[in-house]
């Protein structure tokens, strides 16, 4: 009988720890994990969380942030947190996994391995500063959102800031349309603290993979208001030196224009 009632809890144990509690998502579509990115909220503890609110009115939204700090690098602490953009009658919420601000201006208790142990900042007033880009960059925005005219129709949209989380330290950015839906389409999905915005010439120009000589530079024209990859830079090592070849793209095809040495 005792061997009976062990098989009996043996099996029960073993049908809890294989339940599908969880519904995963395998599907290997880019799309749909950005989306996740953006759009996936996290429920932050009330307890917890630092409220987070701005002087003024930014863009004609009013924008409150609940923020839950959990580690640190590089000067900057960053965690989740859930935004509020409020304008008119239109409200809506979206979440940040990565919110950051300088952890100078925080008072905030850290392990040895720089995470959050004590938070004594339990709330924060901020006032938000114009982004203006530098050589055309995205760069490192000391704000932990912005918002540009990335198509350049006269509309800007609302970019979310993750420091820290691109290639080499970069930061990375997750783009908003002004009613809060997630834009994931490329090159949106690539925007980083390398990427150039030429407002002159209509451009955007995202760093899409590479190493030391080994970039690919892909940039996207407005073309009717929409954006559409024209060229591609692509750099190589030939003969010992730096090479960087340029290409015309039309309907998604390349074509070979010019090829220069990188010093």
């Amino acid at each position: 009988m005792n061997r009976i009632l062990i098989l009996v809890l043996f099996w029960s144990v073993i049908s809890c720890q294989n339940s599908p509690d969880v519904a995963y998502d395998n599907s290997d579509n880019h799309e749909n994990r950005q989306s996740e990115k953006v759009e996936e909220v996290n429920t932050l503890p009330d307890s917890d969380a630092i409220d987070i609110t701005y002087g003024k009115e930014i863009e004609g939204y009013d924008i409150t942030v609940q923020w839950n700090p959990n580690s640190k690098d590089r000067g900057i602490t960053t965690g989740p947190a859930e935004l509020t953009f409020s304008k008119g009658t239109t409200t809506f919420k979206v979440t940040n996994n990565d919110f950051g601000l300088s952890s100078d201006a925080l008072d905030m208790e850290y392990d040895d391995e720089d995470k959050v142990i004590v938070s004594k900042t339990k709330s924060i007033s901020l006032e938000y500063s114009d982004f203006e880009l530098e050589d055309n960059k995205l760069g490192y925005p000391e704000t932990p959102f912005i918002f540009l005219d990335l198509n350049f129709d006269g509309k800007k949209e609302i970019l979310l800031c993750q420091p820290g989380k691109g290639q080499r330290g970069r930061t990375t950015f997750s783009v908003l349309d002004s009613d809060g839906t997630s834009i994931n389409a490329k090159p949106y999905d690539l925007l980083d603290s390398e990427s150039q915005i030429d407002a002159q010439n209509k451009t955007l120009s995202v760093f899409t993979s590479g190493g030391a000589c080994a970039g690919v530079t892909d940039v996207y024209q407005s073309v009717n208001g929409a954006l559409q990859r024209t060229q591609t830079r692509k750099q190589n090592m030939k003969d010992g030196k730096c090479m960087e070849s340029t290409y015309e793209v039309k309907d998604d095809k390349e074509k070979f224009i010019s090829e220069k040495e990188l010093k």
